[in-house]
């Protein structure tokens, strides 16, 4: 378990959020925009000496209005299959829906665009089985012109008695439809042969296709018009995740929750400063223990709760009075509460002079006649601070 973060060997919500990489790579992978299904296709053109056949074939294709022979590329690197939009529209192809993808030439900026989905039949050439596929209807697939196998190799082939399947009599050198692994492998029957001038052949539905490169020999027993160019027809598939979550805040509060008591925590107000100095000047060692002082505001007016401590002994008394065994334990918790210095009796020459510091205790009885302790005492004093 690595963290993704620091690469340290702990959990990602666990790294510390104060911790700053030398280079901060990952935030710019995390803030970066990216996009998903990115189809990029594009051709490239180099003047060499070695040509590279593809895997074109010559095929039938037939839509609802017509068909016509057309030339297609056979690919299993990429994902979705494309059909140029000047042959699916004499065809009459049935669209089949649209979807939003971005798409872009290689190296360049991608740019989202609506393509449309329609379907065409390409049967197979000796049985005539019908296979439909579906395609994303594009402006071009490829601008460059794909070589074709030269004549030596057809020559050899139909020595062999095997079908070539670009056949250039019947379609014209642009090419119309390109297959990729969503159906190339629909029409592939799995035969593979190593041919003479260094190509492979790949048997089809369409015959035999050749991919790789021809050996300069054979470019020299080649037509005089062949052109001495590699040409590429790439189609890259892009997709990744933007993540907008942002875990800063959620790891400060998490790393705040763990350093409670531990760190020293600034105070976010004058009054809570003035409370923290309150306490630490109050504060006293008495022989072994502590003692402190009630946090009292300063300046505060205690209410008057003379009212409620006479409604509350009135309503203690006429219980009382129904058990008689009962108040005499009552009166000795009151007493004791007075001789311990817990309470202290208000007299009436204090009432009057000091009434706004004197705050009365209220108090009500509980008595449980069913608890069974070491004393004789039923009957306990509560005393309620309001």
């Amino acid at each position: 378990m690595r963290c993704r973060k620091c690469s340290g060997r702990h959990a990602t919500t666990m790294c510390n959020p104060s911790y700053t990489p030398k280079k901060n790579v990952s935030s710019l992978q995390r803030n970066s925009p990216s996009s998903s299904d990115v189809a990029t296709l594009g051709a490239t053109a180099e003047h060499v000496t070695t040509t590279v056949l593809l895997q074109t074939a010559t095929a039938w294709a037939a839509g609802q209005k017509r068909g016509q022979y057309i030339r297609i590329v056979l690919d299993g690197g990429g994902r979705r299959s494309f059909l140029t939009d000047n042959l699916s529209r004499p065809l009459g192809c049935q669209r089949t829906g649209t979807e939003s993808i971005s798409f872009g030439v290689s190296g360049g900026s991608p740019s989202r665009r609506q393509m449309n989905h329609v379907n065409v039949v390409l049967p197979s050439r000796s049985e005539g089985v019908e296979y439909p596929i579906d395609a994303l209807e594009v402006p071009s697939i490829c601008a460059q012109t794909l070589p074709r196998p030269p004549g030596i190799i057809l020559e050899h082939m139909q020595k062999q008695h095997l079908q070539v399947a670009d056949q250039p009599e019947l379609s014209g050198d642009a090419i119309d439809v390109l297959i990729n692994a969503d159906h190339c492998w629909t029409f592939v029957i799995g035969q593979v042969r190593q041919f003479a001038h260094g190509v492979t052949g790949i048997n089809t539905l369409f015959g035999w296709v050749l991919h790789g490169p021809l050996l300069s020999n054979c470019e020299a027993h080649g037509s005089p018009d062949q052109h001495q160019h590699t040409s590429t027809v790439l189609l890259v598939l892009h997709a990744s995740v933007e993540s907008t979550w942002d875990v800063t805040d959620s790891l400060q509060c998490f790393w705040d929750i763990e350093c409670v008591g531990i760190t020293q925590v600034e105070c976010d107000s004058q009054c809570a400063a003035n409370t923290l100095s309150d306490f630490r000047c109050a504060i006293k060692k008495v022989v072994s223990r502590y003692r402190v002082s009630l946090p009292w505001m300063p300046n505060a007016q205690v209410s008057d709760n003379h009212q409620n401590a006479l409604q509350c002994l009135i309503q203690v008394t006429r219980h009382l009075r129904k058990l008689a065994d009962m108040t005499m334990q009552y009166d000795a918790a009151i007493r004791q509460y007075i001789n311990s210095g817990v309470a202290e009796r208000v007299e009436e020459e204090m009432d009057r002079s000091c009434k706004s510091h004197i705050c009365y205790m209220p108090h009500h009885a509980v008595i449980r006649a069913d608890r069974i302790t070491k004393c004789a005492t039923k009957c306990y004093v509560f005393l309620l601070l309001f």
